[in-house]
């Protein structure tokens, strides 16, 4: 009864308790509204560019290497180097979102065993069977800018030697080749990444030889917060995108922004949303779909009642579709002008018309995929699946700038775990039971 004295005592510790939760509460919600900005914030705007204005920030930015790459310079002057040892990356295959990171991998375990590159071969899918990722291989050029990656990681890490090729190791002496060295059987402590020294200091060739080490494909090993967070911020950058891809993506955004009146910045580097722009959705529905992948149907149902359950995305004007199967655009479409406030769904094969239109046609599957990146990286909300590496790509560079960042959780995040979602911040929605290990081991 409260006339007892510790029953006194007790009620008036809950009171107070309760009341420093709530002011404590209330302080944090100040905080977050005074030092972060909605994505749907009305009241935030950026200045407007003309075409040409755009076309010329885009230009400058694919062609500039002008990233803050200091925390990955602080990263290699930390390590002993051996340049009598080379990291072949090996077997690069996928889409975007896994070859990335397989060459990302491929780079942040050369750097830890202090050994040099061979600028890396990509394996192309077949344009006639997009299940075949081994049609024939093609330079950097296919998917990224490699003059630009090596002035990158020369600037970045001017320790680690870089070589053309094996032709070209083997002018500077005999080269033996170990087996194939797979950082995933390595022992190691949870959480905590392998180290590959000791592990290549077993595999060195005789003195006087250069070892060179064919370093196994992973894709989402490495956890990438094990790192300052500059570093797991600006690694990714050492890879920029083909410079093609940032003026087509600069078109779509442009003819958006102009027809639905948005503004966007022109650092568009970045993977930053445009606020109050557009709804992003990607349908991973494309022939080479893996059997026990999620369904047209599951991901079309969790979207549209993802749309019709927020009013902030619900009153986004127009929605950004990205998926290698047409027919599923048009159902989908179809299926969005059933709901009580239909919406226009566009593509970018929609909005680029004459000499731009057919500059898209002459990219082959995987290098259009990269305009649908850059655009969709700038929407104000993205939704897609967790199967898909490209949706987790799209998501992670855009969690930078929610309010939990790169290595913290978002908000947004508990609900994900309730709802069952595979992730969800301000920014982006992931449906699916799982990840694979996406969100701890990919770099934005």
């Amino acid at each position: 009864m409260l006339g007892n004295p510790q029953n006194t005592r007790l009620a008036c510790y809950l009171v107070a308790t309760t009341l420093l939760i709530f002011l404590y509460c209330q302080l944090r919600n100040t905080h977050y509204r005074l030092h972060t900005t909605s994505p749907f914030d009305g009241r935030v705007t950026t200045p407007k560019l003309s075409k040409d204005d755009l076309m010329l920030a885009v230009t400058k930015v694919a062609r500039g290497d002008d990233f803050d790459d200091t925390s990955i310079q602080e990263l290699c002057e930390a390590q002993r180097w051996d340049d009598t040892v080379v990291f072949s990356c090996h077997n690069l295959i996928g889409g975007i979102g896994n070859i990335r990171q397989e060459i990302l991998h491929c780079i942040r375990y050369a750097i830890d065993a202090g050994a040099g590159i061979i600028i890396p071969v990509i394996n192309k899918r077949s344009d006639n069977k997009l299940s075949n990722l081994t049609s024939g291989t093609a330079s950097m050029n296919y998917l990224f800018d490699e003059e630009r990656f090596l002035s990158r990681i020369q600037n970045a890490c001017p320790q680690m030697p870089i070589h053309r090729d094996v032709n070209d190791l083997k002018l500077l002496g005999p080269v033996e080749k170990t087996e194939v060295f797979n950082v995933e059987k390595l022992p190691h402590w949870p959480l905590i990444p392998a180290s590959t020294r000791a592990r290549v200091e077993e595999l060195k060739g005789r003195e006087g030889q250069i070892t060179l080490v064919p370093f196994e494909r992973v894709w989402r090993y490495y956890r990438i917060c094990y790192d300052s967070v500059d570093v797991a911020n600006s690694f990714g950058n050492l890879l920029p995108l083909r410079e093609d891809v940032y003026r087509l993506a600069a078109i779509i955004l442009y003819e958006l922004s102009s027809k639905y009146d948005f503004p966007i910045d022109q650092f568009y580097n970045t993977a930053k949303p445009a606020l109050n722009s557009f709804l992003g959705v990607h349908l991973r529905t494309s022939n080479d779909m893996l059997p026990f992948w999620l369904t047209y149907e599951d991901q079309v149902a969790y979207y549209l009642s993802r749309i019709c359950s927020s009013s902030a995305i619900s009153s986004l004007p127009v929605i950004y579709v990205a998926s290698g199967n047409a027919t599923s655009i048009r159902k989908f479409s179809e299926e969005l002008q059933k709901m009580p406030s239909p919406k226009s769904v566009l593509t970018k094969r929609d909005i680029l018309s004459g000499d731009t239109l057919q500059e898209l046609d002459n990219l082959t599957w995987d290098q259009q995929a990269l305009v649908d990146l850059l655009v969709l990286s700038r929407g104000a909300y993205f939704i897609g699946m967790a199967d898909s590496s490209f949706a987790w790509l799209i998501s992670h560079g855009r969690r930078r700038f929610s309010s939990g960042g790169t290595c913290q959780i978002s908000k947004g995040f508990w609900k994900s775990k309730i709802w069952g979602t595979a992730f969800r911040d301000e920014y982006s929605d992931l449906m699916g039971n799982h990840g694979y290990g996406w969100e701890d081991h990919m770099w934005p």
